[in-house]
């Protein structure tokens, strides 16, 4: 079964997944089809794809390069470097749709010590977009299947993030959960 999403296809197997980058064109059309408010024209679209692409491409070579465990991103093996096969995850959003607060609270505290884990390598992770990016491998370890949205090193992170302040909103943690 082949999966379309906007910057990939993903063909899935009963024990892994294989990834390839979509062409420019693909993702362009896909962007102004299905978020004709966000991309409203060709030009907006075109943007938003080759930065991603860019970003796809990037995150594939730190995972190689870094020297960081590959078992931090479900052990790709790339076939070219727009094409690489994965181990098949739960995705973390599936878990969480069922999960108790216990189970949910321990997704969040996977996804810290993941975050710091590839902080050591320099590999920073621009969105947080966890529920999205990461799943729960066959040994039980929450792994990130997402390398497009990966960063080289903090200051490009928060040079490339933009911040509003209307959207920040400050969190606190304590023992009974996120508080805004």
């Amino acid at each position: 079964m082949i999966t379309t999403y906007w910057q990939v296809d993903v063909e899935v197997f009963d024990k892994y997944g294989i990834k390839k980058l979509r062409p420019l064109d693909k993702c362009i059309d896909y962007l102004l089809r299905n978020f004709p408010q966000r991309f409203p024209d060709k030009q907006t679209a075109t943007t938003r794809a080759k930065q991603s692409i860019n970003s796809f491409k990037t995150g594939c070579q730190q995972i190689k390069q870094k020297g960081i465990p590959l078992k931090y991103f479900a052990n790709p093996i790339f076939i070219s470097p727009i094409h690489y096969q994965q181990d098949k995850v739960i995705p973390a959003k599936e878990i969480l749709d069922g999960a108790n607060f216990a189970r949910k609270h321990w997704l969040i505290d996977q996804f810290i010590e993941l975050t710091h884990l590839c902080w050591k390598y320099e590999v920073f992770e621009a969105t947080f977009n966890f529920a999205e990016n990461h799943g729960i491998d066959s040994t039980g370890n929450l792994v990130c299947i997402d390398f497009g949205e990966l960063e080289i090193t903090e200051e490009q992170r928060i040079k490339n993030k933009k911040f509003k302040k209307s959207k920040m909103e400050i969190c606190s943690y304590n023992a009974s959960g996120y508080q805004r």
